[in-house]
């Protein structure tokens, strides 16, 4: 007997593939990095002008880079926190409208005061990194996972390098700080339809019965007091009592809120899961490459900055020259974001990291021995960056379902924070150690400073094969 044919009419179509519109919105969350980083790399360059714009001298100026610090002490835990509870793109709307408001703020401001005020509105972009890698791991897995989460932090880091760059030729296109504000101004402002319509909300939320208000406060409040303690350090030193007050009250107030947080039935950041035996490692990771790369920033542009002449080291170049000089360690993240996903996929994920830590020690040592020209430098420091694609994507992979936020924030804190006890004790080692003519840093001083965070890559790397010893042994 013949079956009767199926119907002529056309089948529907099929929906787009996952693969596809998964892409996309990795492409939309690159450029909005890519923007964010240029927004974040303009402001150093631009710190003379603001201090001739509004009659502010040097000291005044730290507060230009130190109020977003202060801020994101405060804004990346309770964003990433609450995005893991009620959407991450929702809280990124909520980020970006506040940045953008920001940013308007800083072009129109009349005074210094409100331009510190529309620094401290954009502390909020610091947790777009952390909820972008939650929405790319609520969509992937594995290595399309990886990948995509190198690719969000090399465009950071890429953003960040062309930001110093394009902070000084708009400059001197406009002759203007409002007009050249205006740029990063619209940048921002274009991300905000992004965020608006072309990312999808997140799949695995867990909200919760009630928001954790004081212990959302008490994260906020502590950070806020030992980031303002290090800032101190670095400006004061370690005994002075603006710093030690400072510390020892945010040490107060976090204790204090850690036993808050263990007893509450719905923590604002569930501590027993930073514990886990494939968590905390990877945290404390985070913190010692927060010390190499991030203390270190200041340390090589002073190097680079400073004349032979009269230290009797550095290369005597001007900002430009400078932000030249560091684009390729950007570039090169950007590389290795690209194929850190095959490179996990091949050695492993900690293997990878590991990798990238003993590169960052073999890069510090070169530059130890080749400092003395712009080449070596340029070559020295590119394979820093290589380790920025590796370690988001390991924070990411070892967060329990629905805490991915919250770990990317906290990796975001800690590796800031990291940067600022490596920067406070660098700069306490370049005022102790100076020249027999003056108040300058010896070159030896930078170069102990360079072996020390060659140690600090090596202790990365180290720490990164223990925590895979132990969570292979944990699983057979």
């Amino acid at each position: 007997m013949r079956r009767s044919s199926p119907p002529l009419s056309a089948p529907p179509s099929p929906p787009p593939p996952l693969r596809s519109r998964t892409g996309a919105t990795v492409g939309f969350m690159v450029l909005l990095e890519l923007a964010g980083g240029i927004d974040q790399g303009m402001f150093p360059t631009l710190l003379p002008t603001i201090g001739e714009h509004y009659g502010v001298g040097a000291g005044a100026l730290v507060w230009v880079s130190a109020v977003p610090l202060l801020g994101a002490a405060v804004s990346v835990p309770v964003l990433a926190g609450l995005g893991d509870r009620y959407g991450h793109r929702r809280m990124l709307r909520i980020a970006t409208a506040c940045t953008l408001v920001a940013s308007i703020l800083l072009v129109v401001a009349p005074t210094y005061e409100l331009f510190l005020v529309g620094r401290l509105l954009l502390a909020p972009m610091a947790a777009w990194l952390p909820l972008e890698i939650a929405l790319v791991s609520d969509r992937l897995t594995g290595l399309g996972a990886r990948r995509a989460i190198g690719l969000l932090a090399g465009s950071l880091a890429l953003g960040v390098a062309l930001g110093g760059l394009v902070g000084g030729y708009v400059q001197d296109l406009t002759g203007r700080l409002p007009l050249t504000l205006l740029f990063p101004a619209a940048l921002i402002a274009l991300c905000c339809p992004v965020t608006l319509w072309l990312l999808p909300e997140s799949r695995t939320t867990r909200p919760a019965r009630r928001i954790d208000t004081l212990g959302f406060a008490g994260i906020g409040l502590g950070l806020l007091l030992l980031q303002f303690g290090l800032m101190a350090a670095q400006a004061k030193g370690w005994g002075s009592a603006l710093t030690v007050g400072s510390l020892a009250l945010s040490a107060a107030v976090l204790v204090a809120w850690g036993r808050w947080e263990l007893r509450t039935p719905e923590p604002a950041i569930d501590l027993r899961m930073l514990a886990r035996r494939g968590m905390w490692p990877v945290q404390l990771g985070a913190v010692l490459f927060g010390m190499a790369l991030f203390g270190n920033q200041s340390t090589l542009t002073t190097f680079l900055g400073a004349r032979p002449e009269a230290a009797g080291y550095g290369l005597g170049l001007g900002a430009l020259a400078i932000g030249w000089v560091t684009l390729p360690s950007a570039v090169a993240a950007m590389a290795a974001a690209a194929l850190n996903g095959r490179v996990s996929a091949r050695i492993g994920p900690h293997n990878t990291l590991a990798l990238g830590g003993v590169l960052v020690a073999a890069g510090f040592l070169a530059l130890t021995l080749m400092h003395d020209d712009r080449t070596g430098v340029v070559v020295s420091t590119t394979v820093f960056g290589l380790l920025l694609a590796a370690m988001p994507a390991l924070v990411a992979e070892t967060a329990p379902p629905g805490t991915t936020a919250t770990a990317a924030g906290v990796y975001n804190s800690v590796r800031v924070l990291g940067g600022l006890v490596a920067a406070g004790a660098f700069s306490v080692l370049l005022t102790g150690m100076v020249t027999a003519r003056g108040a300058v840093p010896t070159e030896r001083a930078y170069e102990v400073i360079w072996v020390v965070c060659a140690v600090l890559g090596v202790l990365v790397a180290v720490l990164t094969t223990a925590t895979r010893r132990r969570t292979e042994d944990a699983s057979s």
